[in-house]
């Protein structure tokens, strides 16, 4: 049986569940969309450590307010970053539909 998003695919023509997300979103919109539309297509994409605990809502900001200071704190650029980790989600996702 076809998931309700690959039947939404077949619909607009796509070739891709990740096709219409544009890439300049910024990038941690970029990955939360890139990997719910992995997901919903049903997809398994291996999650890091740090996607293992649910924190609260709060306590998701607080973590990702400290990933961006320690970050800054080594002259990081968090958004630069988080956008190269996306394009190689973004490729391991293509690849896995071949």
């Amino acid at each position: 049986m076809s998931s309700p998003l690959l039947l939404r695919l077949e619909e607009k023509g796509r070739t891709s569940a990740l096709d219409g997300i544009p890439s300049g979103l910024p990038a941690l919109s970029w990955a939360q969309k890139t990997l719910r539309r992995a997901r919903e297509s049903g997809l398994r994409m291996e999650q890091t450590s740090a996607s293992a605990d649910a924190p609260s809502f709060e306590g998701l900001g607080e973590r990702l307010l400290g990933i961006v200071a320690a970050a800054e704190a080594h002259g990081l650029d968090a958004e630069a970053a988080l956008r190269h980790s996306v394009r190689g989600l973004y490729q391991d996702v293509r690849d896995a539909e071949q």
